[in-house]
């Protein structure tokens, strides 16, 4: 019995070992898998499962289409159901197979978008700068000796103004606080201001602070400049302004009291151009001249010792330009008309009156026309 049970274990012991060594190699196998599919990276396993969803939704979409495509065959071999993952993010798929196209919008280059559009002036600038909204001070309305060259002017241009407000230019005269007014509330129904034009030949007009609600025009000016309203300012009278409410506006324009421009004869109130080429001396008109001397603020009683304007220096570092002076060889110093803050302002401080009209009514459409046109190019 002994040796039969020990001749029953050798024939038995090969196919133990056949088993042992198949179970050996299935465990190894099992291992190597796990492995691997431990080592993939998320985004291949991803890809996986995004694979296997476009396969089942693509099936979906063909039994939806050709139903009998799927339920004349019975015996087809019905596909394995996918498990999808409830917070699997969707990976950004690079291989040519899975580089599907997709719609987007792409922005219209013909439609630009604008939160604030800007107002453009209409037409053209000859029909715009007839209609446009301008703010009108003047003190030669109180000299009955004389005709007011401003508004005069500005009629010859085809520009109307009234003291009503019933038209874009409003003309409030000497009335400092019609001035101030409607400088803050704007033009006709409420539009703002293309054009603010300060001319006060009388001296202490615009620099003494009187009534118990004074003006500043420096300080309205510059105001106006910063919302993009080009000024014109006549102001002879610097003596003592220019350290006190004319102060900041010299400074932003860069130039500074000089002195008086005072005891002279007509002879001597003589003015030459100092920047020949610039468009105010220039457009509308050209052939301007600065001799043709009046003597109306020059009496036989007075004519030594009248203040006719200023004499202006420019400051080191500043862009302002003398347009006009009272030496043809000297551009920075003894000036009389300065160009500055980029063309904003213009600052006259001579006495228009000491000019014939027919002269000075050319210099002044030239003013006009040029700030006018600043205004139009802002507009656009």
């Amino acid at each position: 019995m002994k040796l039969k049970h020990n001749t029953d274990l050798v024939r038995r012991t090969p196919r133990l070992l056949l088993i042992s060594g198949a179970l050996v190699l299935l465990a190894f196998s099992l291992t190597n898998c796990s492995s691997l599919n431990a080592r993939q990276e998320p985004s291949v396993r991803e890809t996986q499962i995004e694979l296997n969803v476009r396969e089942t939704i693509a099936a979906q979409q063909v039994a939806r289409e050709n139903p009998t495509a799927t339920s004349g065959n019975s015996e087809s071999t019905p596909q394995t159901p996918i498990s999808i993952p409830t917070q699997v993010q969707t990976p950004t798929l690079s291989t040519p197979e899975l580089n599907t196209p997709t719609e987007t919008t792409q922005p219209n280059p013909e439609v630009e978008l604008t939160e604030n559009p800007p107002v453009e002036p209409p037409g053209d600038f000859e029909s715009w700068m007839k209609s446009a909204n301008i703010l009108l001070y003047e003190d030669m309305v109180n000299n009955p000796n004389t005709n007011r060259y401003v508004k005069d002017t500005l009629k010859g241009m085809g520009i109307d103004c009234s003291q009503k407000g019933d038209l874009p230019c409003k003309d409030v005269g000497s009335a400092q606080g019609w001035f101030r007014e409607d400088l803050e509330k704007g033009s006709i129904d409420g539009k703002p201001w293309d054009l603010l034009i300060v001319a006060s030949e009388h001296k202490g007009g615009v620099t003494e602070l009187k009534s118990s609600l004074p003006t500043d025009f420096f300080g309205l000016a510059l105001e106006a400049i910063d919302r993009g309203i080009p000024v014109i300012l006549e102001a002879g009278d610097l003596d003592r302004a220019y350290i006190s409410t004319a102060r900041e506006l010299l400074e932003r324009c860069g130039v500074s009291f000089e002195s008086n421009w005072i005891r002279i004869p007509p002879a001597r109130m003589v003015m030459f151009p100092l920047a020949e080429n610039h468009p105010v001396l220039q457009e509308p008109n050209a052939d301007l001249s600065f001799s043709n001397v009046t003597n109306l603020w020059t009496t036989d009683v007075r004519r030594q010792y009248y203040d006719i304007g200023d004499l202006l220096k420019l400051t080191p570092g500043g862009n302002a330009t003398f347009l006009l002076g009272t030496t043809a060889s000297e551009t920075t110093a003894h000036g009389t008309l300065t160009s500055c803050m980029d063309g904003m302002l213009l600052l006259q401080t001579f006495s228009s009156h000491q000019l014939t009209f027919n002269s000075m009514k050319l210099v002044w459409e030239n003013y006009i026309y040029n700030q006018l046109n600043q205004r139009f190019e802002i507009l656009q």
